[in-house]
């Protein structure tokens, strides 16, 4: 259903094409992710280069990068999860 708002959004603004507008949904979820990650790796340590590595190790880890502009439920589950 989520999916079905934002393609009526974009058909709406016409921000970009039909299969496009699902894949850059799908990166920003991603980035939310990335967000609540590295959120989550500041609330454990106060050390900078921990917070970098961590962010790097999901900025970078292969599934992330696969997962990124996949278009299905995963993005937003672990988006959910990790918030």
């Amino acid at each position: 259903m989520l999916g079905a708002l934002v393609q009526r959004g974009f058909a709406i603004t016409k921000i970009a094409p039909k299969p496009v507008n699902l894949q850059v949904f799908s990166l920003a979820i991603f980035f939310a992710f990335l967000v609540y990650g590295v959120l989550l790796a500041r609330l454990f340590s106060d050390r900078v280069r921990t917070v970098r590595i961590t962010a790097a190790l999901l900025v970078f880890w292969p599934y992330s990068i696969h997962n990124s502009v996949r278009i299905h439920n995963d993005t937003l589950v672990t988006a959910l999860v990790a918030a």
